[in-house]
This record gives structure tokens, C-alpha cells and sequence, in this order.
């Protein structure tokens, strides 16, 4: 393939209590596999063996059946439909199931494997996976927002709560800040670490539906601190077409910085 094209895997399942094996999507992103689904399934395959070989000594791998039947193989090119992806399942290679510390080092193991400009995962999900059984010990359910004022949930008690979650991930982000792991924009995903828990509270709200009003409860609660949020270029302040509120009402949305991370990394804390 072109420097220019690649292969990108993305996890799509997990399981709850290691039963069964992770699912990791490979698609390929090249002009050629945007044109031809075939071709789209075969360099997909492709990255898919080239991550296998690469990991098969952290993690067991589902051996990978690509072969035609005979009746499809037998047919045009162009009639033989395949999907433009291909889902490789894996599992890690544990001695303690519940052991967060050997959980995340098989997930930074796999993510130093597939963290090049050709072929590269989006491992921060798997990260959250890894450390499950430390995280499970806190309630994080307190974390997501219903942006109601029945939510029954101040906003000190999310960022404290918070807090406690960061510290949890904080040991094993050095490699991703340090760009030894693949995301979409280093810059900006450290920048976004780097905000505090306030911030990282605020800005997935933004980021989901219609954004956050001036009066709804999260922007009651908390206006200044996203005024300062779209100074820093993480949000814009809108003129909000709702026809809801009074002249000149506002709808903070999405801007540049934030658009910049993946869906998995300004979630990172919360998916």
C-alpha cells in the first residue's frame, strides 16, 4: 500500500468478564479499498494477519479463515461480495485474570505492536478494559450526566468522583502522551489530558446531541467554565436555532480542538 493509505483496527466487542475473546475491526483506509469492497476486504485481511504476527506472543490469536468457497471463488471479481473489514478475535495471555498491572501491559504490548503510520489500533478502549477491576471498585455510574435538573447529582460530586478515575488511568497514559501509542492527534489528545476534571466533565456533553445551554442544568451549573472552554478553542458559542429560548439565547457546540480527538479518546474516562 501508499504511505498515504492504511490499516486501522478498532474494538468493537469485548468481554464483560474475559469470557470469551476481545473483537478487534481492521478497515482499510486507501482509495483503492474506498472503490472496490474486494479490495477494501483483502488489505483488510491483510493488516489483520500483519497484527496477528505481530502480538502472537502477549495474546492468543483466532486462527484467520479467509478462504473462498469454491462456488464464490469460481465467480467475476466483481460479483464476489465481501465485507470492506475483517474482525480478528484475541484474548490476552494471563496468569491472574483480575490483575489490572498484567491486563494493561498486555494492552501496551499490542499497542506498541500496531502503533505505526500503516497499521495501527485504537487501543484506549482496551485500556479501559485492562483496568476494569480497579475501576469496578469505584461507582461510575455517578459519572454519566442526564443534563437534567433531576439528575440528582451535583457537579463537585462528578469532578471528585472523576478524580478518583484519573488516578486510576494516570500510571498507564505515559505512552500515549509520549506518542509511543497511536491517537488521531497527539497534540491535541495531550491537551486534553491535560485539562482539568471540570473540563473533562463539561466537554462530552458538548460534544453529544445539541450541546449545552446557558440555562439547561450542566450550563447553569457551570457557563463560565465553558465560556473559558471555548476561548481555548475547545467549543464555540453558537446562536441556538431551537426557538425555545429568548433573544440572543446560546448553545455551546463542538469546535476544532475537540473534533480533533476520536469518539474513544474524549470519552476515555467515561466509555
Amino acid at each position: 500500500m501508499a504511505t498515504s493509505d492504511y490499516v486501522e483496527g478498532i474494538l468493537i466487542d469485548r468481554p464483560e468478564h474475559l469470557i470469551g475473546p476481545a473483537k478487534i475491526r481492521f478497515t482499510a483506509h486507501s482509495a483503492s479499498a474506498r472503490q472496490n469492497k474486494l479490495t477494501a476486504h483483502k488489505e483488510s485481511v491483510f493488516g489483520a494477519r500483519e497484527a496477528a504476527a505481530r502480538i502472537a506472543d502477549r495474546w492468543h490469536v483466532e486462527p484467520i479463515d479467509d478462504e473462498l468457497p469454491a462456488w464464490q471463488a469460481a465467480l467475476p471479481p466483481s460479483s464476489v461480495g465481501r465485507s470492506p473489514f475483517f474482525d480478528l478475535a484475541i484474548s490476552p495471555k494471563l496468569s491472574d485474570l483480575h490483575d489490572p498491572a498484567e491486563r494493561a501491559d498486555c494492552v501496551h504490548a499490542l499497542a506498541c505492536a500496531l502503533a505505526g503510520p500503516e497499521l495501527h489500533v485504537r487501543s484506549l478502549p482496551l485500556l479501559r478494559w485492562a483496568l476494569r477491576p480497579a475501576l469496578a471498585k469505584l461507582e461510575l455510574d455517578l459519572l454519566f450526566f442526564t443534563n437534567t435538573p433531576k439528575s440528582g447529582l451535583d457537579l463537585p460530586a462528578r469532578v471528585a468522583k472523576l478524580d478518583q478515575v484519573r488516578a486510576v488511568y494516570a500510571p498507564h497514559l505515559g505512552p500515549y502522551l509520549a506518542g509511543e501509542h497511536w491517537v488521531r492527534r497527539l497534540a491535541s489528545f495531550r491537551n486534553y489530558i491535560g485539562l482539568d476534571s471540570l473540563s473533562l466533565v463539561i466537554l462530552p456533553e458538548i460534544g453529544a446531541f445539541d450541546g449545552v445551554h446557558p440555562t439547561d442544568h450542566l450550563g447553569a451549573l457551570a457557563w463560565p467554565k465553558i465560556l473559558e472552554l471555548a476561548a481555548a478553542g475547545w467549543c464555540q458559542i453558537v446562536a441556538c436555532d431551537c426557538h425555545k429560548g429568548p433573544a440572543g439565547h446560546e448553545v455551546a457546540q463542538e469546535a476544532t480542538e475537540l473534533r480533533r480527538l476520536n469518539g474513544d479518546e474524549r470519552n476515555l474516562y467515561l466509555g
